[in-house]
């Protein structure tokens, strides 16, 4: 059975981001902000090598894929997320980035900005998830990967909204 690749955590890949944000911002004049989230946003937290951006944008629909593409952007429209567009660019020996277009809307109370500012805040967290991590990513890829993770998020992303006064939602699009 395949594994997943996990790397220690690279302190370049902040600078990746902001680098591969300017070239996004550049090129897309609709963006309105772009975050880094994902295991590469966390530091000290082990991840596969794929920067993952959150471009926020007034209409998800109008983005201009004629220059997402000239970005060396391909999209994936069989990601199985709601409300937003992902588009990949892969780098040969490097590592790769995702770039997730969502609404403007709603952005600071998205899981996923959630889980990563509840990461940065407390070190116990991030043991918990990397021990996951680590468990999943020893048989496993893909979705199933992202799916024996499940429980640990929830359980992260639950704290991350109890802190803030927000009920419990479901981490699992469907």
């Amino acid at each position: 059975m395949a594994s997943t690749e996990l790397r220690r955590y690279d302190p370049r890949w902040p600078l990746l981001f902001a680098r591969e944000r300017d070239r996004v911002v550049a090129s897309l004049p609709v963006v309105v902000v772009v975050e880094h989230f994902g295991s590469t946003a966390v530091p000290g937290l082990e991840a596969k090598p794929v920067v993952d951006m959150m471009a926020s944008v007034p209409d998800v629909e109008g983005i201009d894929e004629a220059a997402v593409r000239d970005l060396g952007y391909r999209e994936n429209i069989e990601h199985g997320m709601r409300g937003r567009r992902l588009f990949q660019r892969d780098q040969p020996r490097a590592e790769s980035y995702h770039l997730h277009v969502v609404p403007v809307e709603g952005l600071r109370d998205r899981i996923e900005i959630l889980f990563r500012d509840y990461l940065r805040l407390h070190p116990a967290a991030v043991a918990d998830y990397t021990a996951a991590k680590r468990q999943a990513a020893r048989d496993l890829t893909g979705v199933e990967y992202t799916r024996a993770k499940t429980a640990s998020v929830q359980r992260i992303v639950d704290l991350a909204r109890a802190e803030l006064g927000l009920p419990s939602v479901c981490v699992w699009e469907e």
